[in-house]
């Protein structure tokens, strides 16, 4: 009894002491209670991983909080929270709807919503905004909140007021969850195209459905984003009145590549708002975890007991969900703790890399390497949908490759479908939109033919390909042999060519058209041969190049001389004089020829001739010009007449002789005869000396 009392007071003296806490252990100011693990209750914190591979499967999952240590009856109380993150790789992508200008996007105006949510009232409409550069697209967002029963979200309504007569695209997309806009989740996504007409000067509320339904959390934040294409002045209808609160981050503007900036922060939108609302069309849950049973209760002291959850799940919820349960014991020891869950409801395989749309040309093949992921590790199997005779594929492992290779003839626009299927039946479409073109040549097959020395030609792009089922051309041009031909691309719609001296090459076009694809084309060039000069031009005295068409073979229209490759003015006569009077010479340095026309009408040309000077006896014939009839002095200049006779002959400029005469010595005179007026040539020859001059007779 003695030995009770002394423990007893042992241990009063110890408790007046010491402070005790609530489980009698020491407490100070800055010190943590030491909790004694055998007295508390313990939440089992086990990650909690569900997969679902049908939709109508309703799992239960269980967790254990233990009293069996526990000295008294305790109560807990249980929270879930859902939130988003983003899973696997960021290029899962189901064909989602966005607007590639290939497929043919939704122009449906019906709304069967039977939920709205929305800010503003469509009457209110009193604003239409837009960027000063109109050139831009305009990007505009607004917040909603769903109530405790979640959203379905299947389409998004905006007031849109659009320049007229117009048409274009207007792509939505859905975010949820996260802190902001910048790190909600994408959702989906939607297109309309849209058509102005010229009565809608305020434009109205258009609906624009998405390609799938976006599922919202109970009281969770989603964003609605519109953007519309380029040259729409003020796009976005917009609602002015005080009556409107002014509410941080509701109404969003995008002001460059990433920036987001609230619309009621601008000085004089305090109080506006985005003609927007979100609709639901199909109302399901969207609260894929809850408890089974109550969210509270109590547990006995030395006893377990089970918090359940159920799992219920819908076709808008596929993919991965991830949830934390906070478990709260009202024991002395405060005991909390969080269970992360993650729901993995089965989905198709996805498709990653594949092409949104393929371009190419006839003859000409793109192999493609797409990768087939399925989150599940489920097999699969690959089977067309709609077959298209351009393309082949085949599997191997996860990879698909798909081979796409028209042929001649093929042209035109496809749209290839492919189903992928998983074991357990969960299947998606990619859909992959075609366009094979063809560059048509419309020129002659026998290309460029000029005959020699032909002027500048110009040629359009457009009258000498045609590109069939495509939407733009650039091209590169080049000729092989620049000594044949000089060309000149003036710019992306023509090419300059001229010819310059005889033979044949290639001009090659390079294309490449707006979707990357490169092609060449190639028109061979023929320069016709020239005739020979020695044949067809004499050259008479110092100052006369004449055609010797003694023979006929040439018109007499059709006649032009050149020098140095350009057409001498008002040289279009059989012959070519430099002059009337004997110092007027040809230039020796210069390259001549003449366009001829010959008796079948074709045009020809002679070969460039460069004259050549003539001895330096100088021959003088006065008068010049002289009348038919009368005396022409002539002084032949030879050095070695003297005493000789001199011939004096006189032809016509095609060859024919005339008038015949004779001199004695050097000087004298003869009577021309009584011709037609025109040029002749004066032909004086002695011995060892002859001389040509030209004279024109009235």
């Amino acid at each position: 009894m003695k030995q009770k009392f002394v423990f007893l007071l042992i241990i009063t003296l110890l408790i007046s002491f010491f402070p005790v806490g609530v489980c009698g252990f020491p407490e100070g100011e800055d010190e943590e209670p030491v909790v004694l693990p055998d007295t508390c209750a313990k939440v089992d914190t086990a990650a909690i991983n569900v997969l679902i591979n049908t939709i109508d499967s309703r799992p239960v999952r269980s967790i254990l909080i233990d009293n069996s240590v526990g000295k008294q009856r305790v109560n807990y109380q249980a929270s879930i929270r859902l939130f988003r993150s983003f899973s696997g790789p960021e290029e899962f992508s189901a064909q989602n709807g966005v607007y590639d200008g290939l497929t043919n996007p939704s122009t449906s105006e019906a709304d069967s919503s039977i939920r709205i949510l929305q800010h503003e009232r469509e009457g209110y409409l009193s604003y239409a905004y837009g960027l000063e550069d109109s050139s831009l697209p305009l990007t505009v967002a607004t917040r909603y909140k769903a109530d405790t029963s979640g959203f379905n979200l299947t389409s998004v309504g905006t007031w849109f007021i659009g320049d007229y007569p117009t048409e274009g695209v207007i792509q939505v997309e859905v975010r949820a969850g996260g802190t902001s806009i910048d790190n909600a989740v994408p959702l989906a996504t939607g297109s309309l195209l849209f058509t102005v007409p010229d009565s809608l000067e305020n434009g109205r509320m258009y609906s624009i459905p998405l390609s799938r339904p976006a599922a919202i959390y109970p009281d969770e934040d989603f964003y609605v984003i519109v953007t519309y294409p380029s040259g729409q002045t003020r796009p976005q209808g917009c609602v002015m009145n005080q009556a409107i609160r002014t509410v941080s981050g509701r109404y969003l503007l995008k002001t460059g590549d990433s920036i987001w900036t609230d619309l009621q922060s601008i000085q004089g939108f305090n109080h506006c708002g985005w003609l927007m609302n979100a609709g639901e069309s199909i109302q399901d849950t969207t609260s894929w975890l809850v408890p089974n049973d109550t969210i509270s209760g109590s547990i006995p002291a030395g006893r377990t007991a089970n918090f359940n959850l159920l799992f219920r799940v819908s076709p808008q919820l596929k993919g991965v969900h991830h949830a934390e349960v906070t478990i709260t014991v009202g024991d002395s020891c405060h005991t909390r703790e969080t269970i992360p869950v993650t729901l993995q409801i089965n989905e198709a395989p996805y498709f990653l890399n594949a092409p949104k749309r393929v371009v190419l040309p006839e003859n000409t093949k793109q192999i493609f390497e797409i990768n087939i992921f399925d989150i599940e590790g489920n097999s699969f199997v690959v089977e067309p949908l709609d077959g298209v005779k351009v393309a082949s594929y085949s599997l191997s492992g996860k990879i698909l490759t798909l081979t796409i290779a028209p042929r001649t003839g093929e042209a035109g626009i496809y749209n290839l479908k492919l189903k992928v299927s998983d074991s357990r039946n969960e299947s998606r479409e990619l859909n992959i939109p075609i366009h094979v073109t063809i560059l048509e040549d419309i020129y002659s097959p026998a290309g460029f033919v000029y005959p020699f020395m032909g002027e500048s030609v110009t040629y359009r792009i457009p009258d000498l390909f045609r590109y069939v089922n495509g939407t733009g051309l650039s091209f590169v041009a080049t000729v092989r042999d620049e000594k044949i031909v000089k060309l000149i691309q003036t710019d992306n719609q023509t090419i300059q060519v001229t010819p310059d001296e005889p033979g044949t090459t290639v001009i090659d076009f390079l294309f490449l058209d707006d979707v990357g694809n490169s092609f060449t084309r190639s028109i061979p060039v023929t320069v016709g041969q020239c005739e020979d000069p020695s044949r067809t031009i004499v050259q008479k005295w110092n100052n006369v190049l004449l055609v010797n068409n003694a023979a006929g073979n040439f018109l007499d229209e059709g006649y032009q001389w050149y020098k140095n490759k350009a057409p001498i003015p008002n040289a279009t006569a059989q012959y070519y004089s430099a002059g009337n009077n004997a110092e007027d010479m040809l230039d020796f340095s210069a390259a001549y020829y003449v366009r001829l026309v010959t008796a079948a009408g074709d045009t020809v040309f002679s070969c460039p001739l460069t004259p050549v000077q003539k001895s330096n006896v100088m021959l003088k014939a006065f008068p010049n010009p002289v009348l038919g009839g009368e005396l022409l002095n002539i002084v032949t200049g030879f050095t070695s007449a003297d005493g000789d006779e001199v011939l004096v002959q006189l032809f016509d400029f095609n060859g024919r002789l005339v008038q015949t005469g004779r001199l004695n010595g050097t000087e004298g005179t003869i009577r021309i005869a009584r011709v037609n007026s025109g040029f002749y040539m004066l032909h004086l020859s002695c011995k060892k000396e002859s001389v040509s001059y030209g004279i024109y007779v009235k």
